[in-house]
């Protein structure tokens, strides 16, 4: 299909929707239609082939083909009812199918595809719709012929200017032709690749530079590969993109086949189609840089995988969180996925990413999707030659906000913390933890880190999938004995395990034990052995006793040549139990002088030691001891 796409959605606006929010993620719009989902004719005619786009204001448009020259219009407003359905006439021709839709800047709309003016001959056929759903008589039924006449649009896009540009094949060779707003033929050209056969473009985007950039599939080395491929704003091919202009890529063996290109903000594309592989294969999703080349961090290798055998992709959206939402079908199902940003399959959406939907009592399938402003994805399809199908999935997160409680207690105070997590696919928005506090309580205290507590509840904003936060609550006790916690958290994100959503914890507050501090000061003893000066010649060796364990200090002065000196180092011992302890003291200079000197006769020692134990108490001990020549 062609260019789908609808004006984009917010967080807040997701916010603003609690019941969509708060839904299932892939669980079918109550809002929408009967039970989210409408099944309808055009205007009383069955449609054979139809396309599908959400426009800016939510509401799901679609043509389809009516008759072989007839074209059917629909338009529903956001909640599935009735609002435009009509057919027209296409001409003179034999057949026609006008499948690919878009939306122009003034609210009009397009349709394209091909009409057969012969049974020999096949044309681009473009026509248009004003902004009330009516024919544009004015634009008429545009018909090209960019190649031998066996030509059709299978892709269409609007550029910021209003220019039309369409895509498809010429022959067995790409199709291109810009029409002014109006409708003129103003570009027209046919490209065909080196080294690929049978190009076909099936998607078409515009980028802010107006380079155009068309996706689809060509044949290289007998293997129908999907192909992109650039041309600059005149049309031409632009050198600069991947090999000469195109880029291909393997996406498994058999028939591969491209239905959808869509480009993110940063430019990287999105294109979604099929591998066939002999019946057995399955829809595909891709992204590319750029610059053509695919991009090896969306899953690993380019290239996402729907991983249900045998389906079809058609269409893919962008959700501004940068998830891709893939419809297609299955087996005569309608089948929906969706992938993380990096390619993953979405674990939070349906079952390990896909929903499978059967809408009808026949063969339906989806072939247009767009996100809705709340979050809602839309798509819309057929079931075969009897009816339009549209259907409305919530959309949003799925993820998993749950608590543990433990408590502590030391006396009368018990510490209760709550520990909240969020195990869940997604974040878990607006979270908030309400904490009952225990009844036998006479004060308490609620808190937490990157958060604010208020009226017994705390709020934690964003809970990241995987993250961790914290509360504590201190409860003091008003007697010994039970007291009990009780702590629920809720957000405004769908909760897919709700049973995990509340804990609580006991803890046994005692009473508070007396602790008298240590006021008794250690005992200290000292006892200096030596009584000749000459036993002091390499040190002042000293025994220290205590009485318990403490860091004493010990200084040592005499009186030398009519002045009181230093005579030792000063020196701290450590005991590290009751007892004593033999340390040696090493002299200072002027120490070692007095030993040394003859003339000195004696010396009178003074030994102040200072004890002080582990609660600070101290108590200081002082030793007199003469020292005499032998």
């Amino acid at each position: 299909m062609g260019a789908r796409r609808l004006a984009g959605l917010t967080a807040a606006a997701l916010l603003l929707v609690p019941v969509a929010a708060l839904a299932a993620p892939a669980a079918p719009d109550p809002g929408f239609g009967t039970a989210g989902v409408v099944v309808t004719d055009v205007a009383g005619k069955p449609p054979l082939a139809a396309g599908m786009l959400l426009d800016r204001s939510g509401r799901a448009v679609v043509v389809a083909k009516t008759g072989a020259t007839e074209l059917g219009f629909m338009r529903r407003l956001p909640n599935g009812a009735a609002d435009v359905a009509a057919t027209r006439p296409l001409g003179a021709g034999v057949d026609s199918q006008l499948t690919e839709v878009a939306e122009q800047p003034d609210g009009g709309y397009l349709a394209g595809g091909w009409i057969n003016p012969t049974a020999s001959e096949r044309r681009f056929a473009l026509v248009r719709y004003t902004a009330a759903g009516a024919p544009d008589a004015a634009f008429g039924v545009r018909s090209e012929s960019p190649g031998t006449g066996n030509d059709e649009i299978r892709a269409l896009a609007v550029q910021p200017d209003g220019r039309i540009v369409a895509a498809g094949r010429a022959g067995s060779a790409i199709g291109f032709v810009r029409y002014s707003p109006a409708g003129t033929a103003e570009l027209t050209r046919t490209h065909d690749f080196a080294g690929v056969t049978g190009e076909v473009a099936d998607g078409v985007v515009v980028d802010p530079g107006g380079r155009i950039l068309l996706a689809g599939t060509g044949v290289v080395s007998g293997e129908r590969r999907f192909l992109l491929a650039a041309l600059t704003p005149g049309g031409e091919i632009d050198g600069g993109f991947g090999t000469n202009g195109i880029a291909t890529l393997d996406v498994g063996d058999g028939e591969a086949a491209v239905r959808s290109v869509e480009r993110q903000p940063d430019g990287k594309l999105v294109v979604a189609g099929t591998s066939d592989a002999a019946g057995n294969g399955s829809g595909v999703v891709t992204r590319f840089l750029p610059d053509g080349t695919p991009d090896p961090a969306f899953s690993t290798d380019g290239i996402a995988r729907l991983g249900v055998t045998g389906a079809i992709v058609e269409d893919v959206a962008l959700q501004p969180d940068g998830k891709i939402v893939a419809v297609g079908s299955v087996a005569g199902d309608s089948v929906f996925a969706r992938f993380r940003p990096g390619g993953a399959r979405d674990p939070g959406f349906g079952t390990d990413g896909v929903a499978r939907r059967s809408f009808t009592t026949g063969d339906d399938r989806l072939t247009g999707v767009g996100v809705a402003s709340n979050g809602g994805i839309v798509a819309g399809g057929l079931e075969q030659g009897r009816s339009i199908v549209l259907a409305k999935l919530t959309g949003g997160d799925s993820s998993d906000p749950a608590l543990a409680m433990g408590a502590d207690a030391l006396g009368d105070l018990v510490t209760f913390t709550v520990t909240a997590t969020n195990p869940g696919a997604d974040p878990a928005q607006d979270v908030r933890v309400a904490v009952i506090p225990p009844g036998g309580a006479a004060a308490t205290a609620l808190a937490t880190a990157g958060g604010a507590c208020d009226a017994g509840s705390c709020g934690l904003g964003t809970l990241p999938a995987g993250a961790t936060r914290r509360i504590t609550l201190l409860a003091r006790a008003k007697a010994p004995g039970a007291l009990t916690a009780r702590a629920q958290i809720t957000g405004a994100t769908f909760d897919s395990e709700p049973g995990n959503n509340s804990a609580s914890a006991t803890g046994v507050a005692t009473a508070n034990r007396v602790v008298r501090r240590d006021r008794t000061r250690p005992r200290l003893a000292l006892r200096l052995p030596a009584r000749r000066i000459g036993q002091v010649r390499r040190g002042v060796e000293l025994v220290v006793r205590t009485s318990e364990a403490a860091n004493v200090v010990v200084r040592t002065r005499a009186k030398l040549r009519g002045r009181v000196r230093t005579f030792a180092q000063t020196k701290t011992v450590t005991l590290r139990r009751k007892g004593s302890k033999r340390v040696r003291l090493a002299l200072t200079d002027a120490g070692k002088r007095a030993v040394r000197r003859k003339k000195t006769r004696r010396i009178e020692l003074t030994v102040r030691a200072r004890a002080r134990d582990r609660a600070g108490n101290k108590r200081t001990k002082t030793l007199h001891k003469t020292l005499r020549r032998a």
